[in-house]
């Protein structure tokens, strides 16, 4: 079999597979596109000699790509998985492919990473709809940033930054009633 016809016939056999697993034809272009990618990068490699190794230097660089998006990243690891499942390779059961399929996960917004880059200290408007008394907010805010800074300096959970903070608030709100804050 010539080269081009074995490669047509390589191709065509992957796109079964794509179609086997729900893959819509639309998507089928990308998906050879990140096995093309894989291959160009590895081209003194054959498929069936890849490791699991070298997939997963492969996918760590892929991961830690902030030139794409998390759903390309998902993207690029469900081709390699049914490229190596195409070619019957025995890595396409050695590889966790949910673990690195989990590693490309979008964080929510209030996630402890993105909390803190999201939520400077010198921040008022974060506290509840309950400190809108009559209460010197700039106080109440220097109060709660100095307690957020002890515990960011300690590592706390941001689960008990969160509780800290709006129980210091709450504190703070009652004992103004009570002329201690000036």
């Amino acid at each position: 079999m010539e080269k081009a016809n074995q490669e047509k016939y390589f191709w065509n056999n992957y796109l079964t597979i794509l179609s086997e697993n729900e893959v819509k034809p639309d998507f089928s272009t990308w998906y050879v596109r990140h096995c093309e990618a894989f291959i160009r990068r590895y081209k003194e490699t054959r498929l069936k000699q890849h490791t699991a190794a070298s997939v997963s230097s492969y996918l760590n660089e892929l991961i830690n790509s902030p030139k794409k998006k998390p759903w390309q990243k998902k993207q690029a690891i469900d081709a390699l998985q049914y490229l190596f499942k195409c070619i019957r390779a025995p890595l396409h059961q050695e590889i966790d492919w949910d673990y690195w399929k989990l590693s490309c996960k979008d964080l929510e917004p209030d996630h402890d990473l993105n909390y803190r880059i999201n939520h400077p200290l010198v921040n008022t408007t974060s506290f509840s709809s309950t400190a809108r008394i009559n209460v010197d907010e700039s106080a109440l805010a220097d109060e709660i940033n100095r307690l957020r800074n002890i515990i960011r300096r300690k590592n706390y959970s941001i689960r008990t930054e969160k509780s800290y903070s709006d129980w210091l608030l709450r504190l703070l709100k009652f004992s103004s009633h009570k002329d201690i804050i000036r």
